[in-house]
C-alpha cells in the first residue's frame, strides 16, 4: 500500500472594496471587508478569510480590525463564490 502524504498549499490574498458587510461567525458583529485570503490545498479551496474594520452601528468603519473564516462553500456569501474558482497553482 502506497500512502502519499505530500500536499500543496497555496494562499491567494486579494484587496476588495465595495463588498457588503459580513457578519462574523461565532462571535457576531459585522465587518467591512477589505481583504480576502483564499487557501487551496491540493487544488481545492479549503478556507476563506475575510478581514477588515469592524462596522459601527451606523455602518461606518471603526478603527478596530477583525476577521472571520469560511470553511465550506455552503456558507459563503454569493460575492465570495468567484474567489473559490481562481487559479491555485504556484505562479499561476
Amino acid at each position: 500500500m502506497n500512502i502519499n502524504l505530500e500536499s500543496t498549499t497555496v494562499s491567494r490574498c486579494y484587496t476588495v472594496s465595495g463588498a457588503p458587510t459580513v457578519t462574523r461567525i461565532y462571535v457576531g458583529g459585522d465587518l467591512i471587508p477589505d481583504t480576502v485570503t483564499v487557501i487551496f490545498v491540493n487544488g481545492a479551496c479549503r478556507r476563506i478569510e475575510v478581514a477588515g474594520p469592524r462596522a459601527k452601528k451606523d455602518g461606518s468603519p471603526s478603527q478596530n480590525r477583525t476577521n472571520t473564516w469560511f470553511d465550506s462553500a455552503d456558507e459563503l456569501p454569493p460575492w465570495l463564490e468567484p474567489f473559490t474558482a481562481v487559479d491555485y497553482t504556484p505562479g499561476g
